[in-house]
């Protein structure tokens, strides 16, 4: 899944340069490593992931927390990268406007998830997920996809849809959507 959502993404980032770009869930610095920004802010609420992500991206800022449960200055961002992290927000609509608040007008949004509809149907209602670091380390963390559902019009409250692809990743009929959003 990751290695499809960095081919997506790679395809929206590729040419361009930003100012400042932040990375919410930055988890194995990927994004962080091939994006051209002077200013590359990644956020995750693993010390394991912020200290490893700190030496393979040593130009990088990052802040071990939660968000939006984070202090930003408003519009300050180009970009937001935001992968495999919405199905854990506690409030989405919250969670979305936070993001839309740091952009800076006509931002962009880079938002890559699980699609709801087959992992409901692959997991039949159980809530974690878990998830293997780099390091051995495994994590148990409670996912819900049912209120990914309406994500399409929740998403549209702050931003305009510019591409949306779905894609399979596995012979057991996981899907990925992966979005390219900008700030209304």
């Amino acid at each position: 899944a990751r290695d499809k959502e960095r081919e997506l993404t790679q395809q929206v980032v590729i040419d361009k340069s930003y100012d400042f770009v932040v990375d919410i869930g930055c988890a194995d610095s990927s994004f962080l490593k091939e994006v051209k920004a002077k200013t590359k802010l990644g956020i995750d609420l693993s010390i394991e992931m912020i200290k490893q992500n700190s030496k393979e991206v040593p130009d990088g800022i990052y802040i071990l927390g939660e968000f939006p449960n984070i202090p930003f200055l408003q519009e300050i961002s180009d970009l937001v990268h935001l992968s495999f992290v919405l199905d854990h927000a506690q409030d989405l609509s919250c969670f979305l406007s936070g993001i839309s608040k740091i952009l800076k007008p006509n931002g962009e949004l880079i938002l890559a998830n699980f699609n709801p509809q087959s992992m409901i149907q692959l997991r039949k209602g159980e809530r974690n997920l878990r998830y293997h670091s780099q390091s051995g380390n495994t994590y148990e963390v409670e996912s819900n996809f049912s209120r990914l559902l309406s994500l399409d019009q929740e998403l549209e409250k702050y931003f305009k849809i510019c591409h949306k692809m779905t894609v399979d990743i596995n012979e057991e009929g996981i899907k990925l959507d992966h979005y390219l959003l900008r700030k209304k």
